[in-house]
């Protein structure tokens, strides 16, 4: 059965989470569950910050009026804001209701992913590693910290490495390796771009000449040992040397009497520095070809 006289009706309360500088304003109901005419009013001065689209007002019965609220979050530095909104009515069983309202500012925002400012252009290396400023090719449009990562698409012809905002790129072998740059953000949102690197390769002290006879070596870079892959189309004494990037010899294999064919020895690197190696296939005591070699 319907009230004959006025019943108000509102929320019990309002909880949003809102941005720290930006008005914020939702709509609530007034209801008159009645029949006679309702007539509300707001019990008290509404703090600073705080408004609302009617002070007071008259609802007929079984209607409703729509109140709008809005709060400004930079008129109080804490972050979070509890008030009782109270309101009078002539409902003689509730002549006071109040809403709880409640707004907890949060700098959080939907994150937008980096993005790249400028591609970078393909570099050629011959035998000095050369850096990279990555400062210019990114930027995150939410002002995040990016952390920088590399990769080459051919590690044997050019190493990567990244320190803070600087990439590092290293030449191996000659040929040519692509690298892809990523940038990612505090939320694991990223943007990447690639670029060439074309390697000829000038190993220091000795000439390089194309040949049939091929020579590689893996993993390369390495921490340990790593495995010289060779062959050769004729049959001879084979031998291989290491040098370092002054030409010093810092370690030599024994020499192996062997028919042509595919070959491979172990390099033990354990007591090398890190750093760049000249690794040279000799036959019968000439030169057949040279490699990079990069000790991590």
């Amino acid at each position: 059965v319907t009230n004959p006289g006025p019943s108000i009706k509102v929320p019990v309360s309002i909880f949003d989470i809102i941005q720290p500088s930006v008005p914020y304003t939702i709509q609530f109901k007034i209801e008159n569950k009645g029949l006679n005419t309702l007539s509300w009013s707001l019990a008290k001065p509404l703090p600073v910050g705080l408004m609302v689209s009617k002070l007071s007002g008259t609802i007929s019965g079984s209607n409703f009026e729509n109140i709008s609220l809005t709060f400004d979050p930079t008129s109080t530095l804490a972050n979070e804001f509890d008030y009782q909104l109270e309101i009078n009515s002539n409902d003689v069983f509730k002549p006071k209701v109040s809403i709880g309202l409640r707004f907890i500012k949060t700098t959080y925002n939907t994150n937008r992913a980096p993005i790249v400012l400028s591609e970078i252009p393909g570099i050629k290396l011959t035998s000095t590693p050369t850096s990279i400023s990555l400062i210019s090719s990114f930027s995150d449009p939410d002002g995040d910290p990016l952390v920088f990562s590399a990769k080459s698409g051919n590690p044997e012809i050019a190493s990567v490495s990244i320190s803070g905002s600087s990439l590092m790129v290293s030449p191996i072998a000659s040929g040519v390796s692509l690298i892809a740059v990523t940038a990612t953000d505090i939320f694991g949102l990223a943007a990447t771009t690639t670029f060439n690197t074309n390697v000829s390769l000038i190993v220091t002290g000795l000439e390089e000449v194309e040949t049939k006879d091929y020579l590689m070596a893996r993993p390369n870079p390495f921490e340990k040992t790593i495995t010289v892959y060779y062959y050769t189309k004729d049959a001879g004494l084979s031998e291989i040397i290491v040098h370092d990037i002054t030409g010093k010899i810092v370690w030599r294999g024994n020499q192996y009497h062997e028919f042509n064919g595919k070959n491979e020895i172990e390099v033990d690197g354990f007591q090398l520095a890190p750093g760049i190696y000249n690794c040279t296939l000799l036959r019968n005591g000439d030169r057949i070809n040279s490699i990079r070699l990069l000790k991590n």
